[in-house]
């Protein structure tokens, strides 16, 4: 489970499509949403490490030259989100 600044990504991920989706219900014209971020991100002013390094792909930054992808649970959570509200 990958946890950046103590947050439980997929958790947040399902929490917030929750929210978008009592916003449309209630009129608000959504029209996209874009998950941040697609691939491991580090927040700046933090030192390195796995408290502040979030994605939905994970990359190992300083030690895998090829930078493979990984995918996260949130990865798989948006996967499933995405495929079950299709328009």
């Amino acid at each position: 489970m990958e946890r950046a600044d103590g947050i439980n990504r997929a958790e947040y991920i399902s929490q917030h499509i929750r929210q978008v989706q009592l916003a449309r219900r209630d009129g608000v014209n959504v029209v996209a949403y874009t998950c941040w971020s697609i691939t491991s991100n580090r927040e700046w002013g933090l030192k390195f490490g796995p408290s502040n390094n979030f994605g939905l792909y994970h990359i190992e930054l300083d030690t895998d030259s090829e930078l493979k992808r990984l995918p996260t649970q949130s990865s798989a959570v948006y996967q499933r989100i995405i495929e079950r509200h299709r328009d």
